[in-house]
């Protein structure tokens, strides 16, 4: 009728079965999180890749009208997002920009049209006019 002392000592204590159901949904949590993490980060370089391309439509714009790249961005028609910061080097032969979103700090993308000075700033961007992302750091420039 009344338990042993051992017996109700035992329950005190979890059981493998417990644990292994702790620690399965525990993964799953943390798959979980892992894939929000990873959809933002793409959204950030989405919104970098936009960047670009805005700016590029601005350079051709000012391209057709003056048969030269413009000197600087901030004479071109171009509003960059929120976070993103762009790096823009040029001159009448070609340019090249690199941007940089303040919440992906692993991550860079670049493009670069005709003869960029210096030319390693373009890096991840190897074919003209086509927009490159890949981790801070790789290439020269940065």
């Amino acid at each position: 009728m009344g338990r042993s002392k051992a017996n109700a000592l035992d329950r005190r204590a979890f059981t493998l079965v417990e644990l292994l159901v702790t620690v399965v949904i525990l993964g799953i949590l943390a798959s979980i999180s892992m894939r929000v993490i990873n959809v933002k980060e793409k959204a950030y370089i989405a919104t970098m890749k936009s960047d670009l391309r805005s700016l590029t439509v601005a350079q051709i714009a000012y391209f057709d009208y003056n048969l030269k790249y413009a000197p600087a961005t901030a004479i071109l028609d171009f509003n960059k997002s929120p976070g993103v910061n762009i790096i823009w080097l040029g001159g009448p032969r070609g340019y090249t920009a690199r941007a940089i979103h303040k919440m992906v700090g692993s991550q860079w993308c670049a493009i670069f049209f005709g003869d960029p000075s210096p030319a390693p700033i373009h890096r991840p961007a190897t074919i003209e006019g086509v927009i490159a992302c890949g981790p801070k750091g790789g290439g020269g420039g940065g």
